[in-house]
C-alpha cells in the first residue's frame, strides 16, 4: 500500500468534497484526507490511477498532473475558502495563502501570475465582486450587509469597486437584474 496524493481541479466547496469522497469511496478507495484541491489516498500498487482519472472526469472533475496548475488550483480553492469561511477577519489573504500553502508568497504570486496571467489579488477582487453580485440577485440585504459581509471598509469602498469591475453602478446593476430576473 501507499499514500497518493490525488490534486483535483476546483476541488473547493464541501459539496464537491464529499462528491469525490463519495466516488473514491464507491469505486473502492480507502481516502485518508480530502482539502482544498487535494485528497489522500491509500491505494495498492495495482491501482489504476487513469481508471481514477476518467471516473473523476465522468463527474466534472480532473486530475491535475504538474505542480504549477496544482499549486495555481489550490491557491483559488484557498481564496474562496478565505471568503466563504470569513477567515479574513483574523488573518491577510497573502498570510492566509502562506499558512495553507507553506510556501512564500512571492513565489505564489509568480506562478499564479503566469499562469493565469492576472495577480492573486486582481482574482480575489473579482471573486469579491462575483460574490456581492450574487448577494444582490438572491438575498435580501442592504449594501451595507453586503459591504460587511466580505470585510470591506465601507459602502463606498464595495461600491467604488463594483463600478470599476461590473462597470455598472451597483443600483444600475440592480435595474438589470431585476428586469432580467422578470424576463425569465
Amino acid at each position: 500500500m501507499e499514500i497518493i496524493n490525488l490534486n483535483i481541479q476546483n476541488l473547493c466547496c464541501n459539496r464537491c468534497k464529499t462528491a469525490v469522497m463519495n466516488l473514491l469511496t464507491n469505486f473502492g478507495v480507502l481516502v485518508i484526507e480530502i482539502r482544498s484541491g487535494v485528497v489522500v489516498i491509500q491505494a495498492s500498487k495495482s491501482l489504476n490511477q487513469s481508471e481514477i482519472a476518467n471516473l473523476l472526469q465522468m463527474n466534472g472533475f480532473y486530475l491535475l498532473n504538474d505542480r504549477e496548475t496544482s499549486i495555481v488550483n489550490q491557491i483559488k480553492c484557498y481564496l474562496f475558502e478565505y471568503l466563504e469561511n470569513k477567515a479574513n477577519e483574523k488573518n491577510k489573504m497573502s498570510d492566509y495563502l502562506i499558512d495553507k500553502l507553506q510556501v512564500s508568497y512571492p513565489y505564489l504570486s509568480k506562478i499564479f501570475s503566469k499562469l493565469e496571467k492576472t495577480t492573486i489579488e486582481k482574482y480575489f477582487i473579482s471573486m469579491k465582486i462575483e460574490k456581492a453580485k450574487e448577494m444582490i440577485s438572491l438575498e435580501n440585504l442592504t449594501l451595507s450587509e453586503i459591504a460587511y459581509e466580505l470585510s470591506y471598509s465601507s459602502v463606498q469602498a464595495l461600491s467604488q469597486q463594483f463600478k470599476t469591475v461590473v462597470g455598472l453602478t451597483v443600483k444600475d446593476f440592480r435595474t438589470v437584474d431585476t428586469l432580467n430576473s422578470a424576463a425569465s
